[in-house]
């Protein structure tokens, strides 16, 4: 007989509008952040004097600290998520995972930990499968894979403004290396808003498939205690 194990079941939804609040900064200051660039890239080519340069350069700063800060978060609550979305499956008799729920930490460790971690938990969530043989028949969720592919873009994207950083000088106003290093942040910040939206997306639409997948387990677990 099955029971309902409400004591050890933890709804993840406000965990996931904790993220998605975050996710929705994420992706105004990384606008903002293309905003402010395009600005000083103009202020640079015209030569502004030093002084409206320095305070340009401090509100950039200003808004990459935000933005570092709002990533770290994002890591961290993500890897968080995944686990607890893997705990709950395992609350509600989903069974036939390959890792267990500490290794999603995998997930933003090695490279396709994300996409492999993504697929297992889109295909448990598939309503109306009971077992493991079911439920990996399913297929991968096309949104799943957006966003690792977004997630390899934004990584690329950051490794360009990193290398374009390492060859600026001091002395760089308003030179190729400046601006090609500028072309490459509204790059990253691009790929940014994108992966920010499509994680948006996942965890709106991987939270709603676990509900349901609990509230399935439920049901059974009534009409078998009947």
């Amino acid at each position: 007989m099955n029971s309902v194990d409400n004591g050890r079941y933890k709804d993840p939804k406000f965990l996931a509008k904790c993220i998605q609040c975050s996710l929705v900064l994420f992706i105004l200051f990384s606008i903002i952040d293309s905003a402010v660039l395009s600005s000083a890239s103009s202020a640079t080519h015209a030569h502004w004097d030093k002084d409206a340069r320095e305070t340009e350069d401090l509100l950039k700063w200003f808004i990459d600290a935000i933005l570092t800060l709002i990533k770290a978060f994002n890591w961290v609550a993500f890897v968080v998520w995944f686990r607890r979305i893997r705990k709950n499956l395992d609350v509600s008799e989903v069974t036939g995972f390959w890792f267990k729920p500490r290794d999603c930490i995998l997930g933003f460790i090695i490279v396709f930990a994300p996409i492999a971690i993504g697929e297992e938990l889109w295909k448990s969530t598939t309503p109306l499968t009971t077992t493991p043989a079911e439920w990996k028949k399913s297929k991968i969720g096309g949104l799943v894979i957006a966003w690792y592919l977004a997630l390899l873009g934004s990584f690329m994207a950051h490794r360009s403004v990193i290398n374009g950083a390492k060859v600026l000088t001091p002395d760089d106003n308003g030179s190729a290396a400046m601006l090609n290093l500028a072309s490459a942040t509204h790059v990253y910040n691009f790929s940014n808003i994108v992966l920010g939206v499509l994680a948006f997306m996942l965890v709106q639409k991987l939270t709603a498939r676990q509900v349901i997948k609990r509230q399935e387990f439920e049901q059974r677990s009534l009409v078998s205690s009947a």
